[in-house]
């Protein structure tokens, strides 16, 4: 039964994520133990148990089987699958999944037009202008981007 006062969709976040990243540095060894996982967010092990368990009946996590001569043995290695990676590079469906307590309900689309407005609206020259607005455009391009936006205004909340 987990035990810790952490919203399990947060866990389940910080399970995906780290086991993304992990996939992203290391595509041909991208398996991780509950430990590796629960060492890096202080996450006590009945709550890594439980929602890693969810996550793999959900089709997000893949827990590595290790064949031998004598039959099948499960181990204690996941890695996140295809249907993981695709959700959590999509923000508004890993956020329907997985929905933190307090939901930012913004597009990428209408962050860019609002910082877009605010760039142009700032006392610069017009080349300094499009220079920053073309980094910025770049940054909000990367697939978890969007996330790590969501996550500072988070921050910046307080929350």
């Amino acid at each position: 039964m987990p035990t810790s006062s952490i919203d399990h969709n947060q866990i389940r976040r910080k399970i995906l994520s780290t086991l993304y990243e992990k996939f992203r540095q290391e595509p041909k060894t991208p398996w991780l133990s509950k430990i590796d996982i629960g060492v890096d967010h202080e996450i006590p092990t009945a709550d890594i148990n439980w929602n890693i368990q969810y996550l793999c009946d959900k089709g997000f996590v893949e827990q590595s089987i290790v064949n031998l001569r004598m039959g099948s043995v499960v181990s204690d290695k996941y890695k996140i699958t295809s249907y993981g990676i695709d959700i959590i590079e999509d923000p508004s469906e890993f956020n329907q999944a997985f929905p933190t307590s307090v939901q930012i309900n913004i597009t990428v689309d209408q962050l860019r037009m609002i910082f877009n407005d605010v760039v142009e609206s700032a006392s610069l020259p017009p080349e300094e202008k499009s220079g920053i607005i073309e980094e910025f455009n770049k940054f909000m391009s990367h697939p978890v981007a969007a996330n790590m936006v969501s996550t500072m205004l988070l921050k910046m909340m307080g929350m």
